[in-house]
């Protein structure tokens, strides 16, 4: 399923940089998202996937516990969620991000000339991830009340700053995102942050010249896509 922001174009080598630092820690991703970084991360002992969005919560429980996406979604099915917004419905999320134009949240439906099957692309993708995912601790809450110590290796990667934001989750103040990371870091954590530009007290450690995801009428543009220690 396709996330706005998502890694799945990088994560081969971002994965490779952060396994080659985890240890015998255990690893947490307080915005677990797409879940490709997570999936990537398999064979680390313990692994805690948690994200401020509720419903996309809803949705990977749901997957965990036997729920298996449908392969189509109409467009009124699609309106009627949208209407309903329900946290506690593994479809909203579904519909919501996996059948939306660009994976924005209710970004509108999703639908192209080829006629493509974005439901049936979207459920494909999750359960092939699930096969990836088996021990993983979904949990539904704010990084900022997340607990971590010398054991943790936490991985972030947040709203970028000056970006599209997540209408799922409302405006995003990366100040105090920083500061956390910072407090995380103080207690011995082990903590790295997907962002383009950073504080002065986080390093660059890894970099990967890729594109944008969003088209213009000059076409896709370069980016570099960096990850940040803090210390």
């Amino acid at each position: 399923m396709q996330y706005l922001g998502g890694k799945s174009k990088i994560v081969k080598p971002l994965s490779a940089y952060l396994k080659s630092q985890i240890g015998n820690r255990v690893f947490l991703e307080p915005f677990c998202g797409g879940l490709s970084v997570t999936c990537a991360m398999q064979g680390i002992e313990f692994r805690q996937a948690s994200d401020y969005s509720e419903p996309l919560i809803t949705l990977y429980r749901a997957i965990q516990n036997g729920w298996v996406p449908p392969d189509s979604l109409s467009e009124s099915e699609y309106t009627e969620l949208n209407r309903k917004r329900d946290p506690l419905d593994p479809m909203t999320a579904f519909a919501g991000y996996g059948c939306s134009f660009g994976a924005k949240f209710f970004g509108g439906y999703a639908r192209n000339v080829r006629g493509d099957n974005y439901a049936l692309s979207a459920r494909n993708s999750l359960l092939r991830k699930f096969e990836r995912l088996s021990g993983v601790s979904f949990s539904h809450f704010s990084y900022e009340t997340l607990n971590v110590d010398q054991s943790c290796l936490v991985y972030c990667d947040p709203p970028y700053a000056e970006t599209t934001g997540y209408s799922a989750v409302g405006s995003f103040d990366s100040a105090k995102f920083w500061a956390k990371c910072q407090d995380w870091a103080k207690s011995g954590a082990l903590v790295f942050v997907s962002e383009y530009k950073a504080p002065s007290f986080a390093e660059c450690v890894w970099s990967l010249e890729t594109k944008t995801e969003l088209r213009t009428k000059e076409g896709r543009g370069d980016r570099t896509e960096k990850l940040f220690q803090v210390f």
